[in-house]
């Protein structure tokens, strides 16, 4: 997509940016929830911490609601921005019955009523999974997109290649997301990628690929868009690259967690490249006005609250359910 293209498409009735913000703001609200139940010690899980990335938030809301999405360990955002309820979601991290597997999940969360499947713990595992589901879309011709989401640290993964080639092959109605935070755990991109723009690789499988600015989640929506639009209608896969920097450490517990960081690079980002207060600056000049946004910010973080709250007022499993839900007899 050329610039001047992007442009149009950011202001074009496809990108709905007040509901970007609020998808955003909840994000937001979400993760800083998590993280106090986490400290807490209420959670049988940690965090993969994602603040500051929340402009794939604009991937999000250009999907059906049955489309299907793939996400890894840090991008979270489909949970919420699909209708994932909040308090099912606390519930599942806490070990809760409440929650969307009964507390057995932990954060691989599945919801196929949300086209969500779960996913794959091993990083990289999801490429496969979600180009089935395109293949199954494009047999029954159910019209339905899959997205999967992964970080600059899947990109040498061996699966993400296969699946990219397969997808191309068939022409499969898939997406391509590349969350690129320049960080993979404690090892900076430049010493596993041979060069900064991952997209590239999407030349190898002739698909189309787009570089689209972290902190500005209207431009990746506009990406998300015509690339959705792309695959619904026959024209097959694309790449979409989303450059940001990772604020925090990888996980929540990670001793020294972010002594191996650029931190002037970090303060840059927060500085500069928050989507939710660019975004927010935007909409303030014709858009929306203070007392929309200021309400939004406060539902979010009541919502939060109160989700967390309902989740940990639910019981924990019964010994028996550890014998349930398997694939034996």
């Amino acid at each position: 997509m050329s610039s001047a293209s992007l442009a149009d498409a950011r202001t074009s009735n496809e990108v709905d940016p007040l509901r970007i913000y609020r998808d955003m703001v909840r994000c937001r609200a979400f993760e800083k929830q998590f993280k106090a139940l986490v400290a807490a010690g209420d959670t049988i899980v940690g965090w993969h911490d994602c603040a500051g990335e929340e402009a794939l938030c604009g991937i999000y809301s250009q999907l059906r609601a049955d489309d299907w999405c793939g996400y890894t360990h840090r991008v979270f955002y489909p949970w919420l921005c699909k209708g994932i309820d909040p308090a099912a979601l606390f519930a599942e991290a806490c070990g809760r019955m409440g929650g969307t597997s009964k507390g057995k999940g932990g954060t691989h969360i599945s919801s196929p009523q949300h086209g969500i499947l779960g996913r794959s713990g091993m990083q990289g595992g999801h490429f496969a999974l979600l180009a089935g589901t395109a293949w199954a879309s494009q047999v029954t011709g159910d019209g339905r997109v899959s997205v999967v989401t992964a970080g600059d640290g899947c990109s040498t993964s061996g699966s993400l290649h296969e699946a990219a080639n397969f997808a191309a092959v068939w022409r499969l109605p898939m997406v391509f997301v590349c969350d690129n935070n320049g960080a993979s755990q404690s090892v900076t991109l430049d010493q596993t990628w041979g060069q900064p723009d991952i997209s590239r690789i999407a030349a190898a499988y002739g698909m189309p690929a787009t570089i689209a600015d972290g902190g500005d989640p209207l431009a990746v929506a506009a990406a998300a868009a015509e690339a959705i639009e792309r695959a619904r209608g026959g024209g097959g896969p694309s790449f979409i690259e989303v450059k940001l920097v990772r604020w925090g450490p990888h996980y929540l517990q990670e001793p020294d967690g972010l002594a191996y960081r650029d931190h002037a690079l970090i303060s840059e980002s927060r500085e500069r490249g928050d989507p939710i207060k660019n975004l927010r600056t935007w909409l303030l000049d014709g858009t929306a006005d203070e007392a929309t946004l200021n309400g939004i910010e406060a539902s979010a973080a009541e919502e939060m609250s109160a989700a967390a709250t309902a989740a940990l007022a639910t019981p924990e499993p019964p010994v028996g359910e550890a014998f349930t839900d398997l694939f034996i007899d």
